[in-house]
């Protein structure tokens, strides 16, 4: 699938569109609207990443053909991903530390987080 094929296809998963898309990612409805519509190669990065960013998903699975997004563990909800971001951009810099190493935590716990099952290898 080409970059623009995964936008739409990532849009439509979520119910989004091109409009809200525009907004959210503060770039002018024309410009998202042509670009997705041409299937251009020649994509401005810093869209890509506020539209990566936005839809949740990776730089490289919208720029590299093939390449299938891995599913994750994060909230679908975008916006409760946004209230999450606000509160912490709330934080000062001690409430940041210990967020931090909080999640960090979490992270590493195997009981807290998905991991792949991948089949022992055969000599």
């Amino acid at each position: 699938m080409t970059f623009c094929e995964k936008v739409l296809q990532e849009m439509k998963k979520r119910g989004i569109k091109k409009s809200e898309l525009a907004h959210e990612i503060d770039v002018p409805y024309t410009t998202l609207d042509s670009m997705l519509k041409r299937n251009t190669e020649n994509i401005n990065l810093s869209i890509v990443y506020k539209i990566a960013r936005y839809l949740n998903v990776s730089v490289d699975y919208l720029i590299f053909d093939g390449m299938e997004e891995e599913q994750n563990n994060q909230p679908d909800n975008n916006e409760e991903l946004q209230a999450i971001l606000q509160k912490i951009q709330k934080l000062n810099l001690t409430g940041y530390k210990i967020l931090n190493a909080y999640i960090d935590g979490l992270t590493t716990n195997k009981d807290l987080i998905q991991c792949q099952q991948q089949s022992p290898s055969k000599k």
